[in-house]
């Protein structure tokens, strides 16, 4: 029978470290399982809204680096790599690799020029897992329309990935949705998978940021 795990999380990235925690064990354990992770989130209501705005972390015409509200739900299901038949049952199935997070030493909202040092070695490390050459890279991001944070993505990827055509190859889920909450941290690596299971290139390969 399911067993069901409803875990507060302090920080919305949480949830890839009990993620991670999983996929660990899995190597270690070669009895099959499934894991399915859900999230959803909603920040539109007018309490929210006022609560935001009362902090002072409303978008505004006064406050461009202000938070958007979103809403959004996601779900995620991970098999073990030894679940029975795996290509019969789910032939759209593509692989995950396991996570690789990293803390800059400043906050993206912080005064100044953020930099891109930090994203850069994880998306260095990321892509040298996945066996290069590829013949075509994606990356979905919950990047929104602060400039910190785009700038960042883009220098980033600019960085490991000189060729990626912004325009066709990333995704900025937080320009399209505001902010989504507990949500975003499914949400970009929902959509990669999407992107890779409508893809007609058996080598490419999909980046989530988060």
């Amino acid at each position: 029978a399911p067993v069901w795990q409803v875990t507060p999380l302090v920080q919305t990235e949480a949830v890839w470290s009990e993620i991670d925690q999983h996929l660990l064990r899995w190597v270690r354990d070669p009895r099959p399982e499934l894991l399915l992770v859900l999230a959803v989130d909603s920040a539109i209501d007018a309490d929210r809204i006022d609560h935001l705005q009362a902090m002072g972390e409303l978008f505004t015409a006064a406050h461009q680096t202000g938070r958007v509200p979103g809403e959004g739900a996601a779900a995620l299901l991970l098999a073990h790599p030894l679940w029975p038949n795996l290509p019969q049952h789910m032939p759209e199935a593509v692989r995950l690799w396991r996570p690789v997070s990293a803390r800059r030493d400043k906050s993206a909202d912080a005064a100044g020029r953020i930099g891109c040092t930090t994203l850069t070695a994880v998306l260095t490390e990321v892509l040298h897992r996945t066996a290069p050459p590829h013949e075509a890279v994606m990356a979905v991001s919950d990047a929104d329309h602060r400039p910190s944070r785009t700038s960042e993505l883009f220098e980033a990827l600019q960085a490991v990935a000189p060729d990626i055509d912004p325009s066709q190859q990333v995704t900025r889920v937080g320009e399209a949705c505001g902010d989504l909450g507990v949500a975003r941290a499914l949400v970009p690596t929902v959509l990669a998978c999407a992107a890779l299971r409508n893809s007609d290139l058996a080598q490419r390969v999909a980046v989530a940021t988060h």
